[in-house]
């Protein structure tokens, strides 16, 4: 498989292999920022989500305010068989549909846009809540409910209103925001309690005691504001919840905390007189207001982070989206860059190598880079230089044969003038040779001669003096002649050994010149071969010369005696 893609690979051209590497980084570089684009959006989203759902839990939370003063009102009107409170009641009950008419009319399409299926419940749950009210009042009114069925009834709508709050939380991705929330909802949870603690302890203050039943509700809603205190000031921030601890050492919560402990110590069979139902309401509504207050205090201050947190998601968002078309830009710039060097450097070297392939070994390679192009641009280097040695080797090569083939022609010049000149010298050793040739025939025709005249000076001799004394001066002139004839004998066999040797040398001279000596190498050896056999016959002759002198000689001897014996 891998084979097979380099081989594709291999067959594409190079701008469209650059195109298809850059389109992966590219690419991933598209998909990475294309998640922080998301990324960031989503969490705008999410902040934006809390955001609107936090503005319907602030509207809320002034409307479980509003039902917390409604149902104190509702169970001191129900407990003092609508003798207490009768004028505010009605008051307040527009306070609440107010409140209830802002939470609901004004996101109306809230569970549509930003709530999750649980919220979105809960919502629908909510929305029912407005057809209660009114039979319920009217119950309220006509005195046929009793305490625990108005305490029911609040605590039940109060309860899902909180829930609803607290599960606001879950939505947001946010730790502060949600850490914010969660505190938030506790206060709230807080000022819930001490709500019933209102409608508790007026109770109790109005008639004068508490039952048993009573304190014990009373405790537990007391129990149970702490527990929600204690959990706010734990997760709230100090900054936050500053508001909260200033109202805590004030003098509202010493007196507060007196009446309940009037309340607790004494509502049963002690005298409570000292505190008046008005007297315990109004500073409980007051306390009441001033929960809910700090409350209002630190909400808006979770609603500047999650301001803030919108603005900052909203600025990354910019950000990611100039980032990443920079990222892109930036990329593509670099891809494109890239391939550009790349593509330079491959164009310089090709156009390099088509050049030294036309000839021109002058060229100049690209700067060497570390890389396979560098590594490239070095093999062309080391090729151009060893192909320019080897051309100049050629070249001195081809200097040198035709310095070497001139020095031969000169040399076949001087040997053709040299083969000349032995030929001339080669032609006077002929013609000597045949003036010694003639010269031996007349020394031959001498000798037969002298062999005539000393036959006929035998003959002569037989018959008498005058004939000897011939016979010795004939003798005497054949022994001269055969002195003449070894002296031109010796110089025949000189004349045949200076032959011999300048046919040797000719024939060396012939083998020097190569093909154009062979045919005066042929006649050198020719003439070599006549001198050999001149010099033969001159040995011949001087032997004959040297026999015919022994029998002149012999002859002499005894012409000689003879003429001694004539005389």
């Amino acid at each position: 498989m891998i084979r097979y893609i380099i081989s594709i690979v291999q067959r594409m051209k190079l701008a469209l292999v650059l195109a298809i590497v850059g389109l992966v980084p590219f690419s991933l570089a598209v998909i990475q920022s294309g998640q922080l684009v998301r990324q960031n959006i989503l969490a705008h989203e999410n902040i934006s989500q809390v955001d609107e759902v936090f503005h319907l839990a602030r509207e809320m939370s002034e409307a479980i305010f509003a039902l917390q003063v409604e149902y104190a009102l509702s169970e001191i009107n129900v407990q003092s068989q609508g003798t207490l409170k009768t004028s505010e009641l009605p008051q307040q009950r527009a306070k609440v549909d107010e409140a209830l008419k802002a939470v609901f009319e004004n996101n109306k399409q809230i569970g549509n846009n930003a709530l999750t299926d649980e919220l979105k419940q809960e919502w629908t749950t909510l929305t029912s809540f407005g057809h209660d009210f009114k039979g319920f009042r009217a119950r309220v009114d006509a005195g046929t409910t009793d305490v625990a069925a108005v305490h029911a009834f609040y605590e039940d709508h109060i309860s899902a209103m909180l829930k609803f709050i607290a599960n606001i939380s879950q939505l947001s991705d946010n730790h502060q925001v949600t850490e914010g929330l969660l505190a938030w909802t506790h206060m709230l949870r807080a000022n819930s309690y001490a709500g019933s603690e209102l409608a508790v302890g007026a109770i109790g203050f109005y008639k004068g005691k508490f039952e048993q039943a009573e304190l014990s509700v009373l405790g537990k809603f007391i129990v149970s504001q702490d527990v929600m205190l204690q959990l706010f000031q734990e997760i709230a921030p100090e900054h936050m919840a500053k508001p909260w601890l200033q109202y805590q050492s004030s003098s509202k919560i010493a007196d507060i905390q007196a009446m309940r402990d009037l309340a607790i110590n004494y509502g049963i069979w002690g005298n409570i007189s000292a505190v008046t139902g008005d007297i315990f309401y109004q500073a409980q509504l007051a306390r009441l207001k001033e929960l809910q207050s700090i409350a209002n205090t630190f909400s808006d201050q979770v609603m500047v982070i999650v301001a803030e947190n919108l603005a900052t998601t909203r600025s990354s968002i910019y950000t990611s989206i100039v980032f990443s078309a920079l990222a892109l830009t930036v990329s593509l710039a670099v891809m494109a860059i890239v391939a550009l060097a790349i593509r330079a450097q491959i164009n310089r070297l090709a156009r390099s190598a088509k050049q030294m392939a036309e000839g021109d070994l002058t060229v100049k390679l690209p700067r060497y880079a570390k890389n396979e192009i560098g590594d490239l641009t070095a093999s062309l280097t080391i090729f151009r230089d060893e192909t320019k040695k080897a051309r100049e080797s050629e070249a001195q090569t081809k200097k040198n044969r035709e310095a070497r083939l001139e020095r031969e022609i000169q040399q076949t010049a001087a040997n053709r003038k040299r083969s000349a000149t032995i030929a001339s010298e080669l032609e006077r050793t002929a013609s000597s040779i045949q003036q010694l040739t003639t010269s031996v025939n007349s020394v031959a025709q001498s000798v037969e001669t002298v062999r005539s005249k000393a036959e006929d000076i035998k003959m002569k001799s037989e018959n008498g003096t005058e004939t000897v004394r011939n016979a010795v001066e004939a003798m005497r002139d054949i022994r001269n002649s055969s002195s003449e004839i070894s002296s031109i004998t010796k110089l025949i066999d000189e004349i045949s050994f200076q032959t011999n040797l300048l046919a040797l040398n000719a024939r060396v001279e012939a083998a020097r010149a190569g093909d154009a000596g062979r045919g005066f190498a042929v006649v050198a050896a020719e003439v070599q071969q006549l001198a050999a056999r001149s010099a033969k016959a001159a040995s011949d002759i001087s032997s004959l010369i040297s026999q015919s002198t022994k029998q002149v000689k012999y002859g002499s001897d005894i012409v000689n005696k003879s003429g001694e014996a004539l005389n």
